[in-house]
């Protein structure tokens, strides 16, 4: 009876750890609001999948998350679930990698999810292959993250048009904090 206790005792601690795990939000930069109307990076990139001229845009990391915030603001309800309000993404680019964070609210209190992407372009089709995913705090097993799809899927399936345009691209190159994008050869 008494190690059934203390098992029972171990296991509400353990879901009690994940809990607060979950519920800790990851190092993000604070919400902006800003006046300014954002850069149209939609417009360089039709001018770059257009140009019969190799070309190399690079966009900083804040321009982009200017430009995403806009376009997921005015599609805010394809990414509203029932008690699950959105509330921003947020990318983040190093050396090789692309990092999405959602912060999404449930009765105003937020919760994040991130995913770090290997992204490339191959056979005309630009791939975002998972490296590592969590929610809060806490990671997301490896050999659960083929399944973890759909923590995204609205936000990329808000960003439709982008992702058509990236698709028509030679080449994308994550740096720290700027993403080069390349046209594709004539």
């Amino acid at each position: 009876l008494a190690l059934f206790k203390t098992v029972k005792i171990l296991l509400a601690a353990c879901a009690g750890a994940a809990l607060l795990e979950i519920l800790l939000p990851p190092d993000v930069p604070p919400a902006v609001k800003t006046e300014t109307l954002p850069p149209q990076i939609n417009l360089n990139l039709e001018t770059l999948t257009e140009s019969r001229q190799p070309q190399t845009m690079q966009f900083a990391e804040g321009d982009v998350n200017a430009y995403v915030g806009n376009v997921m603001k005015r599609k805010k309800e394809k990414l509203e679930h029932p008690l699950l309000d959105f509330e921003r993404a947020i990318l983040e680019f190093t050396e090789g990698n692309c990092r999405m964070t959602m912060e999404r609210s449930i009765f105003g209190y937020s919760i994040f999810t991130s995913g770090d992407y290997d992204v490339q372009v191959k056979d005309g089709k630009v791939r975002a292959t998972p490296k590592s995913a969590a929610i809060g705090r806490m990671p997301i097993h490896p050999s659960v993250l083929p399944y973890a799809g759909f923590l995204f899927s609205d936000a990329v399936a808000a960003m439709d048009r982008e992702h058509k345009l990236l698709n028509k691209v030679g080449s994308i190159q994550m740096h720290d904090k700027t993403v080069e994008v390349s046209s594709a050869a004539q």
